[in-house]
């Protein structure tokens, strides 16, 4: 099996943990989708766990589950080892500041060959933000960098207008909300 797909099924954390325990016996998943599930941090932590054991993963999309920073820093050490990696979209998983940058952190410092990496809200900080969008020019491969409806409160302009680069996406929508 090279190729996963269970979107809306509300498998939540009892689902991903049955679903880790095969992928983990698997080591052929090429691909993985399991948006909007309800997936809490046991689960997403079982999944990253899961997800070391196929190492040709090359699209991994958990958008609207439940990382949590926790969740999400278990799951940046895995990606790190992905070298086949090309697509992540952990869009509206509550990754936060410090689990998002855990995140970025571990692809750049893997040197990783990502080309679309999607971290929109995730409530990552301003400050937090311009530290990823930083580190992200070292990401050679990388042609598309999602960060829209995160809390940026008032600098969003601000940060939107220096970082344009055609690359990163904001949103059209103010990011006014937050701090």
């Amino acid at each position: 099996l090279e190729v996963f797909v269970a979107g809306r099924n509300r498998l939540e954390n009892p689902g991903a943990k049955a679903f880790a325990k095969a992928f983990s016996t698997l080591k052929s998943l090429v691909e993985i989708r399991m948006y909007q599930n309800g997936i809490k941090e046991a689960g997403i932590k079982e999944l990253a766990t899961a997800f070391a054991h196929n190492p040709k993963l090359k699209i991994i999309d958990l958008n609207d589950n439940t990382f949590g920073e926790h969740a999400a820093t278990s799951m940046s050490k895995v990606l790190g080892k992905l070298n086949d990696l090309i697509y992540l979209d952990f869009s509206d998983c509550l990754c936060r500041s410090k689990g998002s940058l855990n995140i970025v952190y571990e692809l750049v410092k893997t040197n990783s060959s990502i080309q679309e990496l999607m971290l929109s809200g995730n409530e990552i900080d301003a400050a937090s933000m311009t530290k990823m969008i930083e580190m992200s020019v070292q990401l050679p491969s990388l042609k598309k960098f999602m960060l829209s409806c995160n809390s940026l409160g008032s600098n969003f302009n601000a940060i939107k207008r220096q970082y344009h680069n055609g690359i990163i996406d904001f949103g059209t929508e103010s990011d006014d909300e937050g701090s």
